[in-house]
């Protein structure tokens, strides 16, 4: 999943948040979450990320 994800032109302007929920209806691995949290941290490093997943394997 590496690579999969970007931000596009219609990115949200998150300079004036702190905190961002990533949720996930089903987690496997983990994979999206980490993949997703990491794009986020390249943009915006000053966010704290935490991920909830509905249903897990």
């Amino acid at each position: 999943m590496k690579g999969v994800f970007e931000l596009t032109e219609k990115e949200y302007n998150l300079s004036q948040k702190e905190v961002i929920w990533l949720i996930d209806d089903v987690s496997t691995t983990g994979t999206t979450l980490l993949e997703c949290a990491k794009l986020l941290k390249k943009k915006y490093p000053f966010l704290q990320i935490y991920g909830v997943v509905v249903s897990g394997n």
